[in-house]
């Protein structure tokens, strides 16, 4: 249950961090006076550097630990958050964001190593969904913060700092929380109690070496010998992300400025669609365990796609957020059993870092999909009842069912 908690949090804390960003959007728009378009580009850089982080964080993971890597990085994170506040210009900001986009990566991928390592092998499709459930739960948050802070162009500057807080009370609790059993055992046998000078420069020296060498071999060892099942876990997991950022990323905007409601109501009925969230990844954590998980994938995906019309054509609130309720219960649940499904059909040799790489090489492909919906969302429009409305909800209909 520790590792489950550490983890929980250190990915509840990487999520709320980006969907702070995510549903201020068009207030930072405004505050340096540019396109949604323009400013969409933080969330794209951001998801762009999911490789390069993902592999900072299994060279120096693998070798110094997990549990000082994630300390580091929810460091750099908070630091990151706070530093965006203060940004005089926008491309200052931009660049801000994009160095965030490499601690958020090895953030997700150490925070799933460490829970995966601490699971029982016949659990690990339902731990691993449930884990799950700590985006939705920090996307509840972000929306609420939103509300309290109200409508004013500078109160994202309060959503970071208390996003930054978070972040640094995660690092308390994992500097509390002791490194699982396997990598203490490692350093017992690695550092015997009596170590001359000479023959401790050499081992540091050798850590030194399988920190740059030791995933970039494995990397290519896997490529060489599964490169197939590599290449169908990258694309599946690219479609996912897709479509996650295609409409989580844009959902607020898209209320805002596609349906013409106020900030406190597309945050409240943002609330009330991510609440459903939880118990359908719980739901598909479950049936995934139980049945296996593409026999349960295939039917939440085909009742997903049937509901996509009923959460972004209402125009009334209560449409909205009730189809949109309906529709983040089934696809929550269909997105949350891809991660479990890819690391069940990786080999045992590479179950993680096929995974994990897949993952962060999907979401890198998928980087646009925000930015492009924000693009041609704003700059298409249709007429109804003699009103020029931006097409948000085609642009992201028509992602949606190409994606799922």
């Amino acid at each position: 249950w520790t590792a489950f908690t550490v983890s929980f949090l250190i990915s509840f804390a990487d999520a709320l961090d980006f969907y702070t960003m995510c549903y201020s959007m068009h207030k930072i728009a405004d505050y340096y006076n540019t396109s949604k378009a323009n400013m969409s580009q933080a969330i794209t850089y951001s998801i762009l550097q999911r490789t390069l982080g993902g592999l900072f964080s299994a060279s120096f993971g693998s070798s110094f630990g997990q549990k000082y890597m994630v300390m580091l990085d929810m460091v750099m994170l908070g630091s990151l958050q706070v530093a965006a506040t203060f940004c005089k210009n926008v491309n200052l900001f931009l660049i801000i964001r994009a160095l965030f986009g490499l601690g958020m990566s090895s953030l997700f991928s150490l925070a799933i190593l460490h829970l995966i390592k601490n699971s029982p092998q016949a659990k690990r499709t339902f731990i691993g969904a449930t884990f799950q459930c700590s985006t939705p739960l920090a996307a509840i948050l972000a929306a609420g913060l939103n509300i309290i802070f109200h409508e004013q162009d500078d109160s994202w500057r309060k959503m970071f700092w208390v996003s930054a807080s978070v972040s640094y009370f995660c690092v308390i609790v994992r500097f509390i929380i002791p490194e699982y059993k396997t990598l203490q055992a490692q350093e017992v046998v690695s550092q015997p109690e009596t170590e001359s000078r000479q023959d401790w420069r050499a081992r540091m020296r050798t850590a030194r070496d399988n920190t740059i060498k030791k995933p970039w071999y494995q990397i290519k060892t896997m490529l060489q010998m599964h490169w197939r099942i590599f290449t169908y876990s990258a694309i599946l997991m690219c479609l996912s992300t897709w479509y996650s950022h295609a409409i989580n990323d844009t959902y607020v905007t898209f209320l805002i400025f596609g349906k013409h409601n106020r900030n406190r109501t597309a945050n409240v009925i943002l609330m009330i669609i991510k609440s459903t969230s939880v118990p359908g990844i719980v739901m598909s954590g479950a049936l995934g365990q139980l049945f296996g998980i593409r026999r349960v994938v295939i039917p939440l995906g085909i009742i997903a796609m049937g509901l996509i019309p009923a959460a972004l054509l209402p125009y009334s609130r209560w449409g909205l957020a009730l189809g949109g309720a309906f529709l983040n219960f089934f696809t929550e649940a269909f997105l949350a059993l891809f991660p479990a499904y890819i690391g069940r059909n990786a080999p045992s040799q590479f179950s993680i870092i096929l995974p994990a790489m897949a993952y962060q090489l999907g979401a890198c492909i998928s980087s646009p999909s925000s930015q492009l919906v924000n693009v041609f969302g704003q700059n298409l429009y249709f007429h109804r009842k003699g009103q020029r409305i931006p097409a948000y909800q085609y642009v992201i209909l028509t992602t949606a069912l190409i994606t799922i």
